[in-house]
């Protein structure tokens, strides 16, 4: 074919080339194929690529097979050369280089030949330098290309328009590739038929000479997309690195996983089935397109990071997710909610959180529903810099998730940049309770569990799990601690599942041995610590996995799905603290994926799902529950005190089993805090000693062995008796005051004391302090006084009393005393400066003397 190009280039550089301007022109056919849960959000489009050598991989003569060669002119012709290191796919591509005349060009030629036929274009460009850009201007050409071509389709008006000195808009925008990126352009063109398709590959300038730049091209391609597939109901390939949330609702499982795409964003889908075996599976839709993964690389290996769950009280679900137009590299973010009650058919989003920090927070992202009543939290990480302490902040929504209401942040302490791994709501109304875990990642690497002291997260109480919860020197440490994960049961009791690291090395993967954990808070307040692995798990993985998967079925029987060696998956359920296997998988678990599970209330089976290493979405289930083959012993009964001093209390039960290990006894000082003891099987008292004096304590009692717990029996606010008072120490003594001080001998606080005149028998007035004054008293008088203590039980009754302390008022000047000893009486009548006068009266005689002021203790003649 001869090309005559002369008017159409002319034509063209008014408007596309610019200065220093080259062109690629290609007349091309082809197809594109656009992955799953890529770009295009359809099934994997097969169609054959019409184009001869569109990927640049046979060359002849120096030029690509099958493509024509065009020279701009003059002397300063471009290169067109097969490039081996820089390449899309395949062996190699084409390299465009310019000249000071322009670049050399290839193309082909091709006719449309049926009216109406939708065709996909695409092509990828590279561009290694600012001063250059790739653009794809696709041209319809009325008429034969070269010779007859006398008008060109303009794509934006959907109109034809003469060929003159400025032709129409190109079909796709410009493209800027710098930062050594493949990137495809690719757009859908529907023509008129018998016409020719010309796509025009520009190198753009940006103003500035571009001789001696280049733009690179490969695996170009025209076609008409062959009809989708009818779906197979099969489980799809994915990324690797993919998220999935399983749910069971409505007698079908709803899995919602992620995928990310080529702009660096993640969508998250939805498929279900009745049973999960193959070819039962729903065609995937779309739930949230183009959320933002993270800002830190281009590795998105924080791909997908979203929670959904089922509302059974509102019947409906929810999804919350970063959202990407939001984030930059430098700001925040916020989050999104949406709803469903089919979950596909999505309401329009809400705001759940602004301001929040980028980087890896998407990880740090959970919900919870209810079970009582139409309530939602969610809880996300709000730190924003490393001079400031990690803030995790609740929000929560009492109408579906249309408003929401901010809780105070929880601030972890001595840390910058502390892990959330997981949220839960128990209780109902002002019942009602957040439960949340952390680790933190600076030491000493606390693994947290925090609570809220109301119904609305307002106020938390924490208390440490594992201390250090990591405290390796190798590298994987800090990292393999996202493998953590928190549930509650129907009782509204916490448990945690998490790996207690001994050692660790590699740079990613870490090679990690490691003893699986699972610690449970019990009803008595305590927590215990069961090791799941008889021997140490030695993982194979990278950091950052989403936290491992913990629930309960039954009320309280624990579900764990968490990895085994060689980060395989592996489920352990139990009964009654009999632990068993489910399920082991010999496949890994893909990089920095997660694991999610589900409890099938119709069969009760347990269903887990993950994708592998391989990106293939899985889905497994197992019969539950695990037959137990003992039971916990009977709990006992007529739990009552029996003799009660100011340090002991005794305790006296009925022993109805005789397949106990022991009795768990557990006693407080609060009714919420309680320590645990053991006492021997078969007992039927016990006595709890070194109590304090006049204290209320919480008693709770059960028996247990190695398939479980009894009820608990319990006992409330049990006094110990008050302890005797020390002895009143007397000071500032006057002629009609002094202050009494005793030691209250560890009595409980709110202890009432009784102050005593033992002198004339009256009770002189009560306190809660320890210490008293008295007032009114006689000078010159002699006084005894003691002090007792009353029950804090019963408000009426009181200890014995102290020993007695005496005292004697002062004497003041200007009295006249006397004082009879035997036939002698003293007589003090007048006071002379600082002393006073005294006389004697024996038998008639008087004597007089002097004695000191105040001296009450008389001389007698």
């Amino acid at each position: 074919m001869i090309f005559r190009y002369k008017r159409f280039f002319s034509s063209l550089s008014g408007k596309y080339l610019g200065i220093g301007l080259g062109i690629l022109v290609l007349i091309i056919v082809g197809s594109v194929v656009p992955k799953f849960l890529g770009n295009k959000d359809n099934v994997v489009l097969a169609a054959t690529n019409l184009l001869t050598n569109g990927d640049f991989e046979t060359w002849s003569g120096g030029n690509p097979t099958g493509w024509s060669v065009l020279n701009p002119g003059g002397s300063g012709n471009g290169t067109l050369t097969q490039e081996t290191t820089i390449k899309h796919a395949g062996a190699s591509s084409e390299k465009n280089t310019c000249g000071s005349s322009g670049p050399t060009h290839s193309y082909q030629a091709y006719t449309f030949a049926t009216a109406g036929d939708t065709y996909v274009v695409s092509a990828w460009g590279y561009t290694p330098s600012a001063n250059t850009k790739m653009a794809a201007n696709i041209l319809v050409l009325d008429g034969e290309f070269g010779t007859t071509a006398t008008q060109l389709w303009n794509f934006s008006t959907n109109a034809w328009e003469a060929i003159v000195g400025n032709n129409p808009t190109p079909g796709i925008t410009p493209i800027n590739t710098v930062g050594n990126t493949w990137e495809q352009i690719s757009e859908n063109i529907t023509v008129p038929a018998s016409k020719q398709v010309v796509i025009a590959l520009i190198n753009q300038s940006s103003g500035a000479s571009v001789t001696g730049e280049a733009v690179y091209y490969d695996d170009v391609s025209l076609a008409l997309p062959a009809a989708p597939a009818v779906y197979n109901g099969n489980l799809l390939s994915v990324n690797s690195d993919s998220k999935t949330k399983l749910v069971w609702a409505n007698d079908l499982y709803y899995l919602a996983f992620s995928s990310s795409t080529a702009d660096g964003t993640y969508n998250v889908y939805m498929t279900t089935s009745t049973t999960g075996v193959l070819g039962t599976w729903s065609e995937p839709r779309s739930v949230f397109t183009g959320i933002k993964s993270t800002t830190q690389s281009s590795s998105n290996y924080l791909n997908g990071f979203f929670a959904f769950d089922y509302n059974s009280v509102g019947n409906y679900f929810g999804l919350a997710a970063f959202a990407s137009s939001t984030f930059s590299g430098s700001g925040t973010g916020q989050v999104w909610f949406t709803s469903s009650t089919n979950a596909f058919s999505w309401s329009a989003t809400t705001t759940v959180g602004s301001n929040l920090t980028t980087g890896d927070a998407e990880r740090q992202i959970y919900m919870d529903f209810s079970e009582t009543e139409e309530f939602v939290g969610v809880t996300i990480f709000g730190g924003y810099s490393p001079s400031t302490q990690s803030k995790f902040y609740t929000v929560y929504s009492t109408n579906k998730g249309v408003t929401w209401t901010p809780s105070s942040a929880l601030v972890s302490t001595a840390d910058d940049n502390s892990t959330l791994i997981g949220f839960k709501v128990s209780g109902t109304g002002a019942s009602r309770i957040f439960h949340m875990g952390y680790y933190q990642t600076a030491l000493p690497f606390n693994l947290v569990y925090a609570s809220s002291t109301d119904n609305i997260g307002t106020s938390w109480t924490t208390s440490t799990l594992a201390s250090p919860y990591v405290n390796l020197t190798g590298p994987g440490d800090i990292a393999f601690s996202y493998l953590v994960s928190l549930a509650v049961d129907d009782n509204g009791l916490p448990g945690v599942l998490y790996f207690d690291p001994i050692s660790s090395s590699g740079s990613g993967p870490f090679n990690v041995a490691a003893n699986l954990m699972y610690q449970k808070k019990g009803s008595n307040g305590s927590w215990t610590t069961t090791n799941l692995g008889s021997n140490s798990f030695v993982l194979t993985t990278y950091a950052n996995h989403q936290p491992m998967n913990l629930m309960y079925f039954n009320t309280n029987d624990p579900i764990t799905f968490s990895l085994a060696d060689g980060a395989t998956p592996l489920a352990t359920a139990n009964t009654s603290t009999l632990f068993g296997n489910l399920y082991s998988s010999a496949t890994p678990l893909g990089d920095r994926s997660g694991l999610a599970q589900a409890y099938n209330t119709t069969s009760e089976n347990w269903a887990g799902s993950w994708v592998t290493s391989a990106g293939q979405l899985t889905f497994v289930t197992s019969s539950l529950p695990i037959p137990v083959v003992g039971s916990a012993p009977t709990a006992p009964s007529n739990f009552a005190t029996s003799t009660v001093t100011a340090s002991t209390i005794g305790l006296t039960w009925t022993d109805n089993a005789s397949d106990e290990t022991a009795f768990d006894l557990g006693t407080s000082t609060n009714g919420t805090s309680f320590t645990s003891s053991t006492i021997a099987a078969n007992a039927t008292s016990a006595t709890v000693n070194t109590l304090n004096p006049n204290t209320a304590h919480w008693f709770l009692l059960a028996a247990y062995n190695s398939y479980g717990t009894s009820t608990y029996r319990s006992l409330t606010q049990t006094y110990t008796n008050p302890a005797v008072p020390g002895v009143p120490v007397v000071t500032a003594v006057t002629t009609s005051t002094l202050t009494l001080t005793w030691n209250g001998s560890s009595n409980g606080s709110g202890t009432t004391y009784q102050v005593y005149n033992d002198t004339d028998s009256s009770v002189v007035g009560t306190t809660t302090n320890t210490t008293y004054p008295v007032t009114g008293l006689t000078q010159g008088t002699e006084y005894k006084f003691n002090v007792r203590a009353r029950y804090l039980s019963d408000g009426i009754s009181y200890s014995a009393y102290s020993t007695t302390s005496t005292a004697t008022t002062t004497l003041a000047y200007g009295v006249t005393l006397s004082k009879t000893t035997g036939a002698v009486t003293v007589y003090c009548c007048f006071e002379i400066s600082t002393y006073c006068g005294c006389g004697c009266n024996s038998g008639g005689n008087k004597r007089g003397f002097f004695c000191v002021a105040h001296d009450i203790n008389f001389h007698y003649c």
